[in-house]
């Protein structure tokens, strides 16, 4: 059974989604090849690929809240109109 509303479901799984496409993003930005890291961007790059770790199993554990109240009935949008190319690396 989700804890949080279905509607809050929907809307944390689309803002969640869309907060790892940012951090992604941030993270090719500093992987660049033949880049140099300062010492600080490579404490950002670590932090960037813990978050996304962290964010990516969250998302996960949402599926399975999002599918058990599409089981028990409740219209909601699919996961993957939530979540776009995000949705699929899960």
């Amino acid at each position: 059974m989700p804890t949080i509303s279905e509607l809050d479901l929907s809307v944390f799984i689309s803002l969640l989604a869309r907060k790892i496409r940012e951090m992604k993003i941030e993270l090719e930005a500093l992987q660049t090849p033949g880049r140099d890291l300062s010492a600080g961007q490579v404490d950002e790059r670590c932090d960037l690929q813990e978050g996304l770790e962290s964010y990516f199993n969250l998302l996960a554990r949402l599926r399975d809240d999002h599918e058990e109240a599409i089981r028990s009935g409740i219209e909601l949008p699919t996961f993957e109109d939530l979540t776009g190319e995000i949705g699929r690396e899960i």
